[in-house]
């Protein structure tokens, strides 16, 4: 068995913390890269947040190697596992938004059974979201929730999200296909229909006329 790394004095009272730090850095990372899959305009928020919980890990090494004479050090990793935590909700948060947004869209823009009829795993994707947008409001009313929600939305969901999402995406050039197919078959059969009806009308108005006047 290889023998456990020999750690500077100042660091072994911080070491386990800072350990934390980098499972909690790695995991806003990954949703956050989840997230730039949608939109990168949308994570800038969540990039601030770890910008900032890295700029308190520089903080807390500069106190572990003057000695951490304040005592400042465990307050900065702190800070800065809070960081981390604010990243990866608001990578979510914004990700989750975005979805909602596009699928109204969709909605508005091909109709609801196109977009079932283009992508027939929707069910499953609306499933999802409707289930994150819920979460995401549970943990808005009870703060004691929020990290727990957050966790249980990153490992059990957000990564069929975005995969069902990237699917949806790629069948929105069918949708728009199948939209315009509808939409000049229902032209046609609103004309074939008004003209049906005017031939109806002036039919009737000769033969009122021929009836008046014979």
């Amino acid at each position: 068995m290889a023998d456990e790394p020999e750690i500077p004095g100042p660091w072994r009272r911080h070491y386990s913390l800072l350990l934390t730090i980098r499972i909690e850095w790695d995991a806003a990372e990954a949703d956050i890269k989840r997230a730039e899959q949608i939109n990168q305009a949308i994570c800038v928020p969540a990039i601030k947040e770890l910008r900032y919980a890295g700029r308190r890990i520089i903080d807390a090494i500069a106190e572990i190697n003057c000695g951490d004479p304040k005592g400042q050090a465990e307050i900065f990793i702190n800070d800065a596992r809070l960081g981390c935590y604010r990243a990866r909700h608001d990578a979510i948060d914004a990700a989750t938004a975005k979805i909602v947004s596009d699928i109204d869209i969709a909605f508005e823009k091909f109709g609801h059974d196109v977009v079932i009829h283009c992508y027939n795993e929707f069910p499953r994707l609306y499933e999802l979201i409707e289930h994150a947008k819920s979460e995401i409001a549970k943990s808005r009313s009870d703060r004691t929730l929020r990290l727990t929600i957050y966790q249980n939305l990153a490992d059990k969901y957000f990564e069929e999200i975005i995969s069902r999402y990237n699917s949806f995406r790629v069948n929105t050039h069918n949708m728009l296909e199948v939209a315009k197919v509808r939409r000049r078959a229902e032209f046609r059969n609103n004309v074939f229909g008004y003209a049906g009806l005017v031939f109806g009308t002036v039919g009737i108005l000769l033969a009122i006329i021929f009836y008046i006047y014979s």
